[in-house]
């Protein structure tokens, strides 16, 4: 399933980009492994606009439970798990209007 995290750059003065949301269900056991950047560091904003947000990922459990993931990670993923990934939003251009 695929959606627009909204809200991925509250603070950000003028336009600016949400980020996707991606949840993946895993049908049988494999290994998810995450190669990504932006997650400790937001996207910067630019003449004066606010930074966007950290891009993230998690496992959600087949029992519920939710297991975080790093940018640079991997999970042992059984059948009904779940991947969610949140792709960073964009920062903000300019100084915003008062």
């Amino acid at each position: 399933m695929n959606t627009l995290a909204s809200n991925t750059t509250p603070t950000a003065p003028t336009t600016v980009w949400d980020g996707a949301r991606r949840r993946i269900r895993f049908l049988r056991p494999m290994q998810a492994i995450v190669v990504a950047s932006r997650r400790e560091v937001p996207p910067h904003g630019l003449h004066g606009g606010a930074d966007g947000a950290p891009g993230r990922q998690w496992v959600e459990r087949a029992d519920g439970s939710v297991q975080p993931m790093g940018g640079r990670d991997r999970a042992e993923l059984q059948a009904g798990d779940v991947l969610g990934l949140e792709t960073p939003g964009g920062g903000g251009w300019g100084v915003p209007d008062r």
